[in-house]
């Protein structure tokens, strides 16, 4: 006789008797799901170490699409907690070297790549690839190609994330800088924070300041501003003859102006990770609010309290005045 069990989701998996032996079904799927996520894990960081910086959304959505999965998985299989899975494929683990594959990763493309050859614009708040550099393209392992397994699942999801994740690799913003800060993590990013911060002191003191002492021995002697009836055509050419010898300098674009463009990127870019930091603190704090027992009246202000407070403005501004 054979009795056939039809077990839903939410029920154990039984251990079976097969041949005298015990089977434990729970144990075997759990440890080959581990080896699938494990594989999953290595292959959304190997792409990453493929890409240049914008590739940092791609795999922030990707390690969530996984992380959701294994959290689904684990009410009902025996798996190791996500933060360790994901800590010993990205090797953060390791005695070797205290550097996790995306963080050093991050920290080689900004250093190599993303200072040296992007303009920063001002306008847009975003960094754009230069049409002009000095320096040798950036050599990278070669990129893992897409696994439909292993992205998201069916053909018509990969098409349509990766229409999504084109729209971003022609800029890096303020999605990056989110994306970036979630990946690289709290507990990491002052160490990417502190290299950059060496990286570019080192530059500016053995590089950046020997090339602005010896322009500064360049400079004409006198200084002075050339008469008013020169106008602007002939202010120009009266500069331009006095620094012609500074113009003609071989290596100011290729190595003085490159410098100073590698020092504004920097300092942009801790601006934008402080604002990216900043930004999702302040969406933690907000989602913790209820358990903090901190009520959303204790912020408001009363109508009371606006007039009291421009009456007292009133009062200042017209002491002021009667002082000057």
């Amino acid at each position: 006789t054979t009795e056939i069990y039809t077990l839903s989701l939410h029920d154990a998996l039984p251990i079976l008797q097969m041949l005298g032996r015990q089977v434990d079904l729970n144990h075997l799927i759990s440890q080959r799901m581990m080896t699938y996520l494990r594989k999953n894990v290595d292959h959304v960081v190997s792409r990453y170490e493929g890409s240049d910086l914008t590739g940092v959304i791609e795999l922030e959505v990707e390690l969530d699409n996984i992380r959701m999965v294994h959290r689904m998985l684990s009410d009902h299989l025996c798996l190791s907690p996500w933060e360790n899975i994901l800590r010993d494929v990205n090797e953060s683990v390791s005695l070797v070297s205290y550097h996790a594959r995306i963080l050093a990763h991050t920290t080689l493309e900004l250093n190599q790549d993303f200072f040296p050859n992007w303009n920063y614009n001002t306008h847009t708040n975003r960094f754009i690839r230069s049409p002009v550099t000095f320096l040798d393209e950036v050599k990278r392992p070669k990129r893992v190609p897409g696994n439909q397994a292993m992205g998201h699942g069916t053909l018509a999801l990969n098409r349509a994330y990766g229409a999504y994740y084109e729209l971003t690799r022609k800029f890096v913003g303020v999605p990056h800088f989110l994306s970036l800060v979630r990946v690289v993590s709290m507990q990491s990013l002052p160490v990417l924070l502190e290299d950059v911060s060496n990286t570019t002191r080192l530059s500016v003191e053995n590089v950046l300041a020997p090339y602005v002492a010896e322009l500064m021995q360049g400079m004409p002697p006198s200084q002075k501003l050339p008469i008013h009836d020169y106008g602007t055509k002939g202010g120009h050419g009266f500069f331009q003859l006095k620094l012609q010898d500074i113009v003609e300098y071989p290596e100011l674009e290729s190595e003085v102006l490159q410098k100073f463009r590698e020092y504004g990127n920097s300092v942009v870019f801790l601006l934008q990770v402080d604002h990216a930091q900043m930004q999702i603190e302040a969406q933690s704090f907000v989602s913790a609010v209820p358990f903090l027992g901190v009520r959303s009246d204790s912020f408001a202000i009363s109508a009371d309290d606006v007039v009291r407070e421009d009456r007292k403005s009133t009062r200042l501004n017209s002491s002021h005045r009667r002082n000057l």
